[in-house]
């Protein structure tokens, strides 16, 4: 019994022992792991120049980031005032010219929402941002203008944000088509509620609100499903010219009311029975809200770091 006893408390003795030399082991491992983790490299010569090596790539990696970024969105040009308000002209009369030829609505009056410089002349700083958005306008309409009348009726409405640039000119926007509170674009209780001013514009998000730059606009547009789902994969798309959000979509479908159960089925002068298709071929209307993304250059300062603020009023139907 005693020798029992004896053996259990030397066994005891050596476990206490043990768990204590690899605990003080343990201990003193991971503070040399935490000092080496936090040391700071002697600024030798070696050290120095690995240390500008490796900063050297990371700025060549971001840079080169930034540029294949500014390749994706339209230029922008040096304009004058007059060479705006030309290219404006010819880029409207083109647009109508599309829709004509297509038997495409478009609003009284329709002046790409540019419509304060159809007879005054922007300012000399705001000629060629303005430039640069025209194209971006008129190429996302002009994908709506490329489909028959059988498949887009109509652009009901366009209404852009002013730029960051025109704000010395006031903060009215242009419109197209008709603006007011009972307007059907996204602004009025589009998707997640009303876009406020100012939610239109920003820029990265790590500080620097210059790299990103957001400039919005609204589009009311009555056409085809099949339609919108051609224009929405071509203007997001990879081969598109500029890189768009978009940010908002709303469609109402002209029948509210969903189709019958059962459906009678049409018989042909042959005696063969069509097919009736209950949804797909109905007019819908969208209202979606597009945003020209413009992306810094490596180095670049911008003018102005102002966001673009969100459209004034909201695009309403005829």
């Amino acid at each position: 019994m005693l020798i029992g006893i004896g053996v259990l408390g030397f066994e005891l003795f050596n476990a206490s022992s043990a768990y204590d030399d690899a605990s003080d082991n343990y201990a003193k491992a991971s503070a040399e792991y935490s000092r080496l983790r936090h040391l700071v490299p002697y600024p030798n010569k070696e050290n120095l120049a690995a240390y500008d090596e490796q900063k050297q790539e990371a700025a060549g990696v971001i840079n080169a980031f930034e540029a294949d970024l500014s390749t994706k969105e339209f230029p922008s040009e040096p304009l004058s005032p007059t060479e705006f308000q030309d290219k404006l002209k010819a880029s409207v009369t083109a647009v109508r010219t599309k829709a004509g030829e297509n038997n495409i609505k478009l609003p009284e009056k329709f002046y790409l929402s540019f419509d304060k410089y159809e007879t005054s002349p922007p300012s000399n700083e705001a000629a060629a941002p303005l430039g640069r958005e025209l194209k971006g306008i008129e190429w996302v309409v002009n994908q709506f203008l490329a489909h028959p009348a059988t498949q887009v009726q109509a652009v009901v409405s366009l209404l852009r944000a002013d730029l960051p640039e025109e704000n010395e000119r006031g903060s009215k926007s242009g419109r197209s088509g008709g603006g007011g509170s009972g307007g059907s674009g996204p602004g009025a209780g589009g998707p997640g509620g009303a876009v406020k001013p100012g939610q239109g514009g920003g820029g990265g998000g790590s500080g620097r609100r210059d790299l990103v730059k957001y400039h919005p606009f609204d589009i009311v547009v009555s056409c085809k499903p099949a339609a919108l789902r051609e224009v929405l994969k071509t203007i997001t798309g990879s081969q598109a010219p500029q890189f768009y959000v978009l940010r908002q979509i709303r469609i109402r479908n002209e029948k509210e009311k969903g189709p019958q159960k059962a459906v009678d089925t049409n018989t042909n002068p042959g005696g063969e029975k069509t097919i009736n298709y209950i949804v797909g071929e109905e007019w819908i209307e969208v209202s979606a809200r597009f945003e020209v993304v413009d992306f810094s250059k490596p180095g670049e300062k911008p003018a102005s770091d102002k966001p673009s603020a969100a459209p004034k009023s909201t695009p309403a139907r005829n």
